[in-house]
């Protein structure tokens, strides 16, 4: 869609400016002139108010110069304003020595307009050349305010009925043209925005560490902050400002809400309200309420920051590996000064039957988590289960111990295979046209319903040691734990095998990943394996007296001794029986 817009753009742009080829054929038609009137409205008085117009384009107009006809007209950068000329350049990146800039800047003008973001763009315009810019200004008329004797062009129209130095408030950008010269405008105020993140060291003293997606341990907090700014509220005496937040049921809320606006720290109760709402889904909806916010259409802080700022808790609840904890919030705002409303601080239905309140697209952040998984396995490859381990760990705060068995269900959903595991597949399935190997099953008929035990082990000190017993499909999982470096230790072998004698050690690594301007979590694991996003380890136990390290000679030098004696027994045989035989 955007680059249809853009092409979209881009056309109108050259037939815009097509007449730059032709004036060998037509003259350029030079003092017209037009006006802009801006009305009042229910709750609006323009005509209470002052506002002043600023040309950021010029508008070239060709035709018979002797009959005023005219043929075609184009916009153009004023070269000039060069202040302006690097605004375009710098604002849109843009190379203003370029044949196409004249129509790459209308062009990107459209795009931002169709895409609402027009107010943003005015206000740098503004901000950063509005001394370099003609200002013209008008009077007050009955029903509104007019500005006349305007060169054509495209203009800026900012309130400043209360100036202040560098702060500008447009609210409005219009084309004077040869169709329309004279044009009458409504004010309106600017639809307000919303943004999330987490700050990912927890103390809110920098924003460099603000990210959409971070990784936690179960019992972690994690800090959530929240931005938006006050609006243009011109015409409004009453504005609803809500945002909209819901946490996946992985996170608990703290009860830890503080929201700024500019340099005021509002009062829980008295300027703002949560509502916590716990969703049969198991997520929390909160509703942040901002009480009589049409208080803050001022001077003081039209434009300024609105920060919030709190925290959750990674519980035991939460998904793990690629699967992300979701925190997502929106912004339910008033979008016409013209309806009367009846509620208070949040609009009653009726109010939106008048008019429904606008919403911002969602914004949604992420907490990862991860899993340890050990596959206890015999040589052959064979699951065993009934195996113990402990898990040690300095990063991990609590964990979710998983172990599952099984039972002879003929409703279940699992088949048991002959290594020990368990399937969902049914081993009458075709999967791209090859059937499925029944020789894998145990049992062609036997089903299976699976039984998750869980146990949730807390950190109690600066190093947590947990332990888990392996279950009927030969897995162990920890899970919820954060990069770092864990130590496992087998301390019960199956019944009939050795156990291992040293530790495995394993390290989890946590990178945050950026693309099409996303963030996201990216385990990789160091003597672990990757398995669909788990760091998996298969821990190997043998018959025998004594089983070594992974990777050690085991038994094998029993079996060369072992062979070498009973070469021995032979030779020592074959020689007393010749012996026997010569004598």
């Amino acid at each position: 869609m955007r680059n249809v817009k853009r092409l979209a753009g881009i056309l109108l742009a050259l037939a815009m400016i097509c007449i730059m080829v032709l004036p060998c054929f037509a003259a350029e038609l030079t003092g017209l002139k037009g006006s802009i009137t801006i009305t009042d409205n229910e709750t609006v008085k323009a005509s209470e108010k002052y506002f002043a117009a600023y040309k950021i384009l010029d508008l070239k107009v060709y035709g018979d110069a002797e009959t005023g006809e005219i043929d075609t007209y184009s916009y153009t950068v004023p070269r000039d304003i060069p202040e302006l000329v690097a605004f375009y350049e710098n604002y849109f990146g843009l190379d203003s020595t370029a044949a196409d800039f004249d129509v790459m800047v209308v062009a990107k003008i459209n795009e931002i307009n169709e895409e609402g973001k027009l107010y943003d763009f005015a206000k740098a315009v503004l901000e950063q050349c509005a001394p370099s810019l003609v200002k013209i200004t008008g009077d007050r008329i009955e029903g509104g305010y007019r500005i006349e004797n305007m060169p054509l062009g495209y203009y800026l129209i900012d309130d400043i009925t209360n100036p202040a130095e560098n702060s500008y408030k447009p609210v409005s950008a219009l084309a004077l043209q040869t169709a329309t010269p004279d044009v009458t405008v409504e004010v309106k105020a600017e639809k307000p925005g919303i943004d999330k993140e987490i700050d990912d060291d927890n103390d809110l003293t920098t924003t460099d560490d603000r990210v959409d997606a971070n990784e936690a341990a179960i019992g972690d907090t994690i800090t959530y902050v929240i931005t938006s700014k006050v609006p243009n509220m011109i015409g409004y005496d009453k504005y609803y400002f809500i945002m909209h937040d819901t946490m996946s049921k992985g996170l608990d809320y703290t009860n830890s809400m503080v929201i700024t606006i500019g340099d005021k720290t509002l009062v829980e109760g008295v300027d703002f309200t949560v509502t916590k709402t716990d969703n049969a889904d198991e997520t929390t909806d909160l509703k942040i309420v901002f009480n009589n916010f049409v208080q803050y259409n001022t001077e003081e802080f039209t434009d300024a920051p609105i920060v919030v700022s709190y925290t959750a808790v990674l519980n035991e609840k939460c998904e793990v590996n690629t699967i992300p904890n979701t925190n997502t919030v929106y912004l339910e705002y008033s979008n016409s000064p013209k309806v009367e409303c009846d509620g208070e601080n949040e609009p009653t239905e009726e109010d939106k039957a008048k008019n429904p309140t606008g919403e911002t697209p969602e914004v949604t952040v992420e907490t990862y988590t991860t899993t340890l998984e050990i596959v206890k396995t015999d040589p052959n490859g064979k699951r065993l289960q009934g195996a113990e381990f402990t898990l040690t760990g300095t990063a991990m705060n609590t964990v979710r111990v998983e172990t599952e068995t099984f039972e002879l269900d003929p409703n279940g959903e699992y088949w048991k295979l002959v290594d020990g595991s368990f399937t969902t597949t049914d081993p009458e399935s075709i999967i791209d046209g090859v059937a499925v190997s029944k020789e894998k099953y145990e049992s062609l008929t036997d089903k299976y319903s699976k039984h998750t035990t869980t146990t949730i082990e807390t950190r109690e000190g600066e190093t947590l040691t947990i332990t888990g017993t392996v279950g009927e499909d030969g897995v162990l999982r920890f899970e919820g734990i954060p990069s770092g470096e864990y130590t496992i230790t087998e301390t019960k072998a199956p019944e009939g095998y050795n156990k291992l004698i040293d530790s495995i050690t394993v390290t989890i690594n946590a990178e945050y990943v950026e693309e099409a301007g996303e963030g996201h979590i990216v385990y990789t694991y160091e003597g672990a394996t990757d398995v669909n996003g788990v760091a998996s380890v298969t821990v190997v136990n043998s018959f025998g007296d004594i089983l070594p390290s992974t990777g050690g000679t085991g038994t094998t030098m029993f079996y060369i001794i072992g062979g070498l004696l009973a070469v021995a027994a032979v030779v020592l045989l074959v020689s007393r029986k010749r012996m026997s035989a010569e004598a």
